[in-house]
């Protein structure tokens, strides 16, 4: 079983196309992954059960948890601190996957390389990528991120049990829970060069009457 979380606000829209997306190009088998869902209460004018409802129509086992407050940190702190899989996935509401994946294959290269924390999706549109990291199948950094991502499952626990709520949870990954010079945050390459996922919550956020607060901390929507 994997664990696969999900921090999302009430987008059903938006986090109903991310589903379909993974579902039809990386989680073909849905019975192998459990998907543990945070809703923070805001977003949308739609009743946040839909969330749920969306959740359930795409997997069979779904945690569900809807906030009392918007809190990014919190809301991350509570899915991972309920995995138990070996490896856990992170895909945040606003992302779609833009080709197929086995994750069998990213899966795969988590356990053959003991000293990777974590796997992500490239955000940007990979080019020339050389042949070493082709043959690889990913390229080694050090930098951990949200991105749709792989995490070890004793790694994100840990990270969920120490970290705080009231910092951004990317921010902490990179200051907090940084990486030693011997172990990695890969980022797969394993299908060649392109676009791999895309990120939809700008789109978003032009048209809601939600915006980021102001600074690199961000753990809560304001109102315009």
């Amino acid at each position: 079983m994997l664990d696969i979380t999900t921090t999302a606000t009430i987008r059903p829209d938006m986090f109903r196309q991310t589903l379909k997306s993974f579902t039809d190009r990386m989680f073909t088998n849905q019975r192998e992954c459990r998907l543990i869902l945070n809703v923070d209460p805001i977003g949308d004018n739609a009743d946040p059960e839909e969330m749920h409802d969306v959740a359930k129509s795409f997997f069979d086992y779904v945690l569900y948890n809807k906030s009392a407050t918007p809190n990014f940190a919190q809301a991350c702190q509570f899915c991972w601190s309920e995995t138990d899989s070996e490896f856990v996935f992170h895909l945040e509401d606003d992302w779609t996957l833009s080709r197929k994946i086995n994750i069998k294959d990213m899966l795969f290269l988590m356990k053959n390389n003991k000293n990777m924390m974590s796997l992500r999706l490239p955000k940007l549109t990979l080019n020339n990528i050389n042949k070493e990291d082709s043959k690889n199948k990913f390229i080694s950094h050090h930098k951990l991120s949200l991105n749709p991502t792989i995490f070890r499952g004793s790694f994100i626990r840990n990270v969920a049990n120490n970290m705080n709520i009231t910092d951004n949870p990317e921010k902490q990954l990179r200051k907090v829970f940084k990486l030693p010079k011997d172990e990695i945050a890969g980022i797969y390459c394993g299908i060649g060069n392109g676009e791999y996922i895309k990120h939809h919550g700008r789109e978003w956020q032009k048209v809601s009457k939600y915006k980021k607060r102001k600074g690199s901390n961000f753990i809560n929507w304001e109102r315009r």
